[in-house]
């Protein structure tokens, strides 16, 4: 029935003519917001059903934290929420003068909100927090899990370890988009074998997170049209993650969700070409 009901929301995004071509064919609409107490709660409950990750986070500061929505209470407008294995971190949410910012998605619907009056609570013996509903819920529709075009400054590199091994530099490729199930290497010479199916074994290295060793397999390939013209087609390499550990799926979903939180508060008129720094 949730699920019905997000489906009827997309269809009335479209439906207002909101939906614009992406430059890099990542989103699929623009960012549109909730601000109905009814719908808040409705939404809420369909992301605490599906145990969907939520990355926390101080507005402008680098550093997030992992949790999942535990509970949802409408007559007392509150929302609980695991508490974090970073006692540090959530001692300075607790300190904040200002909103904390919520990350997360539900049934392919990428989603983003504030809540204020964060305090430390108990939930059946378990540790964790609660604050205030919020007023509301900017959400985005996406494909593909969620993927999310990676902007030239904040370069994410990968290196198909096979190459490296007969050159340093011949696997390593840039990454032009990434999700937690996969992502899309920019492969110019062509060093890849990129057959359908084929699995590398390989290193992602991405800024202030870390580098992880994954395996990919080939799912696609094609060639990118060139950004000036008379410029050589680059070919798009699309590949799966191969059983990504969960930390590194975490890691990988941080990052994304930063990215995807500097989109919507670009579109939205909040932020312009500022950099907003990844979570550590």
């Amino acid at each position: 029935m949730l699920k019905s009901w997000l489906r009827k929301l997309h269809a009335a995004t479209l439906a207002r003519g909101t939906v614009q071509a992406h430059a890099s064919a990542v989103l699929d609409d623009q960012p549109e917001s909730i601000g109905k107490q009814l719908e808040i709660v409705h939404l809420l409950r369909s992301v605490r059903d599906e145990q969907s990750l939520a990355i926390v986070s101080l507005d402008g500061q680098a550093q997030s934290g992992v949790t999942t929505l535990l509970e949802v209470v409408q007559q007392a407008k509150a929302l609980v929420f695991a508490g974090l294995s970073d006692a540090g971190l959530t001692e300075r949410l607790l300190a904040a003068r200002g909103p904390v910012m919520v990350s997360t998605s539900c049934d392919q619907v990428y989603l983003m909100f504030e809540v204020e009056g964060l305090e430390k609570t108990d939930y059946f013996g378990r540790p964790a927090l609660k604050a205030r509903l919020p007023k509301t819920i900017t959400y985005m529709q996406r494909r593909d899990a969620f993927r999310t075009a990676v902007p030239p400054d904040k370069e994410v590199s990968c290196t198909i370890l096979q190459n490296a091994a007969i050159h340093p530099t011949a696997g390593k490729l840039v990454v032009r988009d990434l999700s937690v199930t996969g992502l899309a290497l920019a492969d110019p010479a062509r060093v890849l074998d990129a057959e359908y199916g084929k699995v590398y074994a390989a290193r992602l290295d991405i800024p202030r997170t870390g580098a992880f060793d994954v395996s990919l397999s080939v799912i696609h390939v094609s060639d990118e049209e060139p950004a000036y013209k008379g410029a050589a087609k680059v070919r798009r390499v699309g590949c799966s993650f191969v059983d990504v550990p969960w930390g590194v799926r975490i890691r990988v979903q941080s990052f994304v969700s930063d990215l995807q939180r500097e989109e919507i508060m670009r579109q939205r008129g909040l932020l312009s070409h500022a950099k907003m720094p990844p979570s550590a």
